[in-house]
């Protein structure tokens, strides 16, 4: 079971950083929210990423979305890539129980994907 989860979170990883690098080669990869004008924009010579209703985005809005600039994400992918495939697991069951929780747990933030499976779950 733990190879299925594995490469279910690989795929994620994958599509996350591909969408990551996608976004910040059209707008670039550094976000910040512009409370001057209401819209989130790019560090690279300030291309609008993105606004709200009427042209405006309110700050809890707009500094989540900065917050979740390419930048930022690629940042995440490769730290949960490294958790799953740099790190050395062996040396017997509790590290590998160990191994198993931590990706069934990377693989909760992506229950809503059609390919999960509640009994990945690492909780009851």
């Amino acid at each position: 079971m733990i190879d299925e989860v594995v490469a279910f979170v690989r795929a994620r990883l994958d599509e996350r950083e591909r969408d990551a690098a996608a976004a910040a080669g059209e707008v670039g990869p550094d976000w910040y929210y512009d409370t001057r004008h209401g819209r989130v924009a790019s560090h690279r010579e300030q291309d609008l990423v993105a606004t709200g209703s009427q042209d405006h985005l309110g700050r809890e809005c707009g500094a989540h979305i900065a917050r979740h600039d390419p930048a930022s994400v690629l940042r995440e992918v490769a730290a949960q890539r490294h958790l799953i495939d740099d790190t050395h697991w062996g040396g017997g069951p509790e590290t590998e129980d160990a191994y198993h929780q931590i990706c069934r747990i990377l693989a909760t933030a992506h229950a809503g994907h059609p390919d999960y499976k509640t009994e990945w779950a690492p909780y009851p």
